[in-house]
């Protein structure tokens, strides 16, 4: 499929990059410079009612960012967390399948 890519440095950017129509998929570093990956899902949800899939990255482990999150209040924003070091072969598939 055509896809463009684009890279944020900061959640700042991020959110204003995730606010295009045309952004159908965010994969999130749960770290950033200036925001944590769960600010900026919360935030993402108040500016845009249709967000995105969000496809969490971290390096922390499962007792800091569960898996769970995926269920509760992030049901229907987080669609996959991998943790670091990533198997990119997998995040190629599930962004795929997010695309539908």
């Amino acid at each position: 499929p055509n896809i463009r890519v684009e890279q944020a440095s900061t959640g700042a950017d991020g959110l204003e990059r995730a606010m295009s129509p045309d952004c159908a998929v965010v994969v999130l570093d749960m770290m950033l410079p200036d925001t944590d990956g769960l600010q900026f899902i919360e935030q993402l949800k108040v500016r845009r009612p249709n967000p995105p899939a969000i496809i969490a990255i971290t390096g922390a482990s499962e007792t800091l960012v569960p898996d769970s999150m995926i269920e509760g209040p992030y049901r229907g924003l987080v669609s996959a967390i991998f943790r670091k070091p990533i198997d990119r072969a997998k995040l190629r598939q599930t962004v795929a399948f997010c695309l539908g």
